[in-house]
């Protein structure tokens, strides 16, 4: 069959997608479209050569074919006469091969977009009608694609029914799609894009459940149990959707009753893993957006360093808006405002992008535009850029992306600090973070990798971290295993501990080796009690602080490169205390506050103590802030410690006790002391509970190290200490980093 101009003028003015397009228009195109004939079985493949043409089908029909190494190839969807298709390649991210293939001869005219594009920029509601005939075909079919992979529905017939009863909702991100409490009258479908269930804590809170991501559904179970929302549904992403009735849900089951059993298969695996409080881990979509704190500054070399080390976490792409420009052949889409009708189109390219990558960076503009606000929605975490002798005032820049916080309170905001090169000491840091209600930042320095590459596995949740335990002078032996560390080339990204595990932990935040954190034990942590008439405590404290601060000077904690935090204990409040800003000295002299024996740190009225009276291996806090990595726990608090066959002695007199240990003919056995006594009783609640709570299972390399031997007070004995920590963790420390190379 042969098209003539007038045959192929009749058929354009005949299309409801082009109905508003004038004469002159419809003429232009029939004058350069080209027509395509297909034999029975013939398929056209989605490729670059194609991907910039829209067709209509003259007559005949054709099939839209679904082809995976699992299904084999299955006919997912249909197209008879008068449809226009086409654009399924740069919009449909599935696993295997889309293609149109025809059931019988069929004849097709082409339009390529460079045709069509300037014809539609002269009439809006030309343009208005075109693009929503686009984005149906897209929808309908990422629809079919995801009801055949979750529900095999492999019936182009029954779904040409289905699509009746189907509403596609849009959504920009930060709305709301239903409530909790809401009536369950529908069931979704993501097409793109990502949603959030939260539920209602009180009091202003909403503790996060889930995340959704196309492909899978929402709201099916008040849907079956006929009951009420349990949790508020919120877009992640600019998201679509397709809406499922009650009614249409009713009658798609009764034709295909297999949709019930798999639903209630992804109903329980859901279930299961909030129940086991593990969110669910998906490999791709991760999305960072890069934007100046300052109009000014040029971030071009921080994308570059970046982008560089965020490779070596998994794949990566990074885009700027004249890239999108670019691949979408349309010169400033990118910066469409969000009501443009071409909105979904870019979404739609970004999803694709998501679905194709582990990490997807955009690069906002310098100067707002509406594609820095466009990116910004589209993000999980806003890395705000700014060079830190700059200054430290919110930018316009911020208060405008503040404006959009409202909308996008999901997504996480870090302030990333540029440093010269040559720079080894900060301070200042507070300055910036009063300014701001920023909880996470880091620094890093120009050309100097490793900082990149700390930032890149922090941000992508690969952070190796090391949380180091309280026991007093058994946490010598920490020195030892981070010796063990360093001789396996083992990189620390973040570091906290409690208590002398805090100590340690803040030594290793300044990027102090094994070397020098056994020289600072040395000369500042092995004498520094200074006794006292017990009324508040057994030790005055002033030496402890002394110490302090002869070792750590006026250091704060936020000026370190390396992210660090240690825990104390508010005696008045009952709960646990997390320092990760301030003086490193004032919260270490809270941390190592034992009761009874050195005197609580007095801050805001309430009484700080020992982080270890309910937190004294804080892998759970560590699990908190940097999830997803592999965290090294340092346990020196054994489950059974102050054995001793001594009965007579230990309910004598005090000076019984005394005679016995100065006697040198006498066989030595081990005679706990007052301060090993109180010490153990004071963390006794948080080994139990360590214990109850198998918190250790958080832990990707978990290290009980053998210091039952060691007092708590002997302090003398740091050699001997640091190298028995070194010899109990040297042969699972190299086992554990040969497994982690394996893998």
């Amino acid at each position: 069959m042969t098209t003539t101009i007038k045959d192929r003028y009749d058929i354009l003015r005949n299309s409801p997608d082009l109905m508003r397009m004038d004469s002159a228009m419809l003429e232009e195109l029939a004058n350069h479209s080209g027509e395509l004939t297909l034999q029975t079985n013939e398929k056209m493949l989605f490729n670059y050569e194609n991907q910039h043409t829209v067709y209509i089908i003259v007559s005949g029909k054709l099939s839209f074919v679904l082809e995976n190494h699992i299904t084999g190839k299955q006919a997912i969807d249909e197209f008879e006469a008068g449809s226009l298709v086409g654009h399924f390649n740069a919009r449909l991210s599935v696993k295997g091969n889309v293609s149109l293939v025809a059931t019988e001869p069929t004849v097709l005219l082409s339009i390529e977009n460079k045709t069509l594009t300037p014809l539609l920029d002269q009439s809006p509601s030309a343009q208005f009608q075109f693009d929503k005939t686009i984005r149906n075909i897209i929808h309908r079919g990422q629809f079919a694609t995801y009801m055949s992979r979750l529900f095999g529905l492999y019936d182009p017939a029954g779904l040409k029914k289905l699509l009746g009863g189907i509403e596609w909702r849009s959504l920009n991100s930060g709305e709301i799609l239903y409530r909790e409490g809401d009536e369950g009258d529908s069931i979704y479908l993501i097409l793109s894009g990502r949603m959030r269930a939260t539920i209602d804590e009180g009091n202003g809170r909403h503790r996060l459940v889930t995340e959704m991501v196309s492909g899978e559904t929402v709201g099916e179970v008040a849907l079956l149990t006929r009951s009420e929302r349990q949790s508020t549904l919120t877009a992640a992403r600019d998201t679509v959707l397709a809406r499922l009735s009650s009614t249409g849900f009713e009658k798609l089951t009764s034709s295909h009753p297999q949709i019930i059993l798999r639903i209630a298969r992804i109903v329980a695996t859901r279930l299961r893993n909030q129940v086991a409080n593990k969110a669910q881990q998906h490999q791709k979509g991760t999305t960072f957006v890069i934007t100046p704190v300052h109009e000014g500054f040029d971030i071009s070399e921080f994308v570059a360093s970046f982008f560089e080390t965020m490779k070596f976490t998994g794949s990566t792409a990074c885009f700027t808006a004249q890239d999108i420009d670019k691949e979408l052949d349309r010169e400033g889409i990118a910066n469409e405002p969000s009501t443009s009708i071409r909105n979904t189109d870019i979404s739609q390219w970004l999803h694709k992008k998501e679905a194709a990558y582990e990490n997807v960076i955009l690069i906002a503009d310098g100067p707002w535009s509406n594609w820095s606000e466009r990116a910004i929605r589209q993000a999980d975490h806003l890395l705000l850029v700014a060079d830190f002798d700059s200054d430290v005032k919110q930018s316009e820049q911020e208060k405008k992306i503040n404006a959009l916080w409202d909308f996008s309170s999901h997504l996480k905001q870090s302030l990333i600090l540029i440093h010269p090169a040559d720079t080894t000491d900060i301070s200042g840091t507070k300055h910036w973070l009063e300014e701001r209600r920023i909880i996470s930042f880091n620094h890093v320095r120009k050309e100097q990798s490793e900082d990149y590459a700390r930032l890149s596995r922090i941000l992508t949740g690969q952070a190796n971290s090391l949380v180091l335990g309280g026991g007093g002078a058994r946490g010598y032996a920490h020195i030892g295993v981070i010796r063990a560390l360093e001789e396996n080339g083992v990189t620390i990204d973040a570091v906290g501990g409690t208590s002398i595990g805090g100590i340690i932990a803040a030594a290793v935040a300044l990027q102090y080796d094994s070397n020098r954190i056994f020289d600072l034990c040395s000369q500042y942590f092995r004498r520094f009690f200074d006794f006292t008439l017990p009324i508040v405590s057994l030790i005055k404290g002033r030496k402890i602080e002394k110490n302090l601060e002869g070792a750590l000077g006026d250091k704060r904690i936020e000026d370190l490169f390396i992210p660090f935090f240690c825990v104390s204990t508010n005696l008045t409040r009952a709960e646990q205390v997390i320092h990760t800003r301030g003086s490193i000295a004032d919260a270490l002299r809270a941390s190592m506050s034992l009761p009874a024996m050195v005197p609580p740190v007095i801050q805001s009225g309430d009484l700080l103590v020992d982080g270890g009276v309910l937190n004294n291996l804080p892998i759970d806090v560590m699990n908190d802030l940097y999830s997803g990595g592999k965290i090294i726990a340092v346990d020196i608090s054994p489950k059974v410690d102050l054995a001793s066959n001594e009965s007579r002695l230990m309910s004598g007199s005090g000076l019984k006790l005394l005679f016995a240990r100065l006697n040198p003919f006498r066989r030595k056995e081990y005679i706990p002391s007052i301060f090993d006594i109180i010490s153990r009783s004071m963390t006794l609640a948080a080994v139990n509970k360590s214990m109850q709570t198998d918190e250790k299972s958080l832990a990707s390399l978990y290290l009980l190290l053998s210091v039952e031997a060691v007092g708590t007070l002997e302090y003398e004995r740091l050699q001997q200490i640091a190298d028995l920590g070194y010899s109990s963790s040297i042969n699972q420390i190299t086992q554990w980093c040969r497994g982690n190379e394996s893998n």
